[in-house]
């Protein structure tokens, strides 16, 4: 039996706030890829697209893979399971990754020696929405129309996920309640 001194509090749990931001903001990026990825793919269904195939397929079924690994490392992460973590930070790291590729390459000019055809842009307004909402498909949008505005859209929501998932309160919060009882254990 172990002595508990009476005027020591116990140690509190930690706070939620930051993990479940953090989760909540992974389920919307799994579901801007489902949408991107259902938007990319549909044309295939239906007939010949204007699309580049190769990256059209690529594309849509990448972000139908990062959505399924947003998706799938959240519910992980909020049954208290490191490896959930680590998934969501695989995935929007990627996600981050390309995205900041798009940026360097549309801010230094960069021109591809081949043409890609792709979807038309659409304007000031919805490119970049399009980028910010459109997942993976909306991030290579901007990439192919090399907009900086809409490279930097498309890098936001994938990056605060990064950044909140990476966090010490995340990382505490998914670790103490994982084990047997975690934090009740602790302090009960």
């Amino acid at each position: 039996m172990t002595y508990r001194n009476p005027a020591v509090a116990a140690p509190a749990a930690p706070s939620g706030l930051v993990p479940k931001t953090a989760g909540v903001l992974a389920l919307l990026v799994g579901l801007c890829n489902v949408w991107g990825g259902r938007t990319l793919l549909e044309p295939f269904g239906h007939g010949p697209a204007d699309l580049d195939n190769s990256l059209a397929i690529f594309g849509g079924l990448g972000g139908l893979l990062a959505a399924f690994a947003l998706v799938y490392g959240t519910a992980l992460m909020f049954r208290h399971d490191q490896a959930g973590r680590y998934t969501v930070l695989l995935a929007s790291g990627v996600l981050s990754a390309i995205a900041l590729v798009g940026l360097v390459c549309s801010l230094t000019g960069y021109q591809p020696d081949y043409a890609i055809d792709w979807f038309p842009e659409e304007g000031p307004i919805a490119d970049p929405l399009t980028s910010a909402f459109g997942g993976l498909v909306g991030i290579l949008t901007a990439f192919v129309h090399r907009d900086w505005l809409a490279s930097l859209a498309g890098l936001a929501l994938p990056l605060a996920v990064y950044l909140l998932t990476s966090s010490h309160y995340t990382e505490a919060w998914v670790e103490a309640g994982s084990g047997v009882d975690g934090w009740r254990e602790m302090s009960g």
